[in-house]
């Protein structure tokens, strides 16, 4: 571990209520052995579990690796959504920015040096992730698929994996370019509707560029009751739907009308599929219908569309299900 006031790499970490595994996402910072300097910038969403407390603690024994921000409010329930974009990625110093959220963890001590050494040879990538492990602390019946593309080998992604029916990697395993960032803040400046953060930070950044899939694991997901992913999993599978329908609007030039509508379609049958899983009949392609000719029958300002789809959406899904 490398200290210096020019950090390579940045690790953006967010938290709130991670106390029983805080140290180990952490400890997995620390471990990273590098030929450059990182830096740690965490933000605690008002945590009340001693998740502060532990943060603290690394900050007096690292002051130069760690550079935590404290909210005396929750903002999540205010409504905040992109917390890495609103409060880290600013103070932000790298070249390259690593997602890890405190519940997760890394694994493989030459993970950020693996990725930064693809990078630095190859300037034409965004971003470079990898396989990822998963921790099932639910004991829920789980597929791989349920959470993202699964992948045994090296592989090139390009936009159309992005914004496809499951995301292609885990976010604990992205390392992307810092000269994401405008386009970041620009986009959660629009629309804060978004609460898969990860499809946004992936589809914006692979615009600028190829990302590189490495199938080293490297990387722990953890399933539990706290987690935003596992939690209130009807209501979040459908922000996810809902976040994907966004990102096909914003980058419809990038793909011919008969690509939006076959991979719209497809992540549309993947949510009708998981909540038939969950016991849950309904057809997201008639609602859809219904809210698009609603739409046309009352002309609605292009900039509110978007909004007023998903309300409309999320009305009709709520009743149904």
């Amino acid at each position: 571990m490398i200290e210096n006031s020019n950090p390579l790499v940045s690790i953006s970490c967010i938290t709130y209520n991670h106390a029983p595994f805080i140290r180990e996402c952490l400890d997995g910072f620390l471990m990273q052995k590098t030929s450059f300097s990182f830096e740690i910038v965490i933000h605690d969403d008002c945590s009340t579990d001693g998740t502060r407390e532990i943060i603290e603690e690394y900050a007096v024994k690292y002051p130069n690796i760690f550079f935590p921000v404290f909210q005396e409010e929750n903002q999540y329930s205010k409504g905040v959504r992109g917390m890495m974009v609103k409060y880290n990625f600013p103070r932000c110093r790298g070249k390259y920015i690593a997602t890890c959220e405190a519940d997760d963890y890394w694994t493989d001590p030459y993970k950020l040096q693996k990725q930064v050494d693809f990078l630095e040879r190859n300037a034409n990538y965004a971003g470079c992730s990898h396989k990822t492990n998963v921790i099932n602390n639910k004991n829920d019946e789980w597929e791989e698929s349920d959470f993202w593309q699964g992948h045994d080998e090296d592989k090139d992604l390009d936009l159309k994996d992005m914004v496809s029916i499951v995301v292609p990697f885990h976010t604990s395993s992205y390392l992307f370019r810092s000269s994401v960032i405008p386009q970041l803040s620009a986009f959660y400046k629009k629309w804060n509707l978004a609460i898969s953060g990860d499809i946004v930070l992936f589809t914006l950044s692979c615009k600028l560029g190829p990302v590189k899939f490495l199938k080293d694991e490297m990387s722990s997901y953890r399933v539990h009751y706290g987690g935003v992913t596992s939690s209130k999993a009807n209501s979040h599978h459908f922000r996810g739907l809902f976040d994907r329908y966004i990102m096909w609007v914003l980058l419809s030039k990038q793909f011919t009308k008969s690509e939006q509508l076959q991979h719209f379609d497809s992540v549309i049958k993947h949510y009708e599929h998981y909540l038939i899983k969950k016991g849950k009949k309904i057809s997201i392609s008639k609602l859809l219908k219904e809210v698009g000719f609603f739409l046309k029958s009352n002309p609605v300002n292009p900039s509110d569309k978007i909004g007023l789809t998903y309300k409309l959406l999320k009305n009709k899904i709520t009743k149904t299900i």
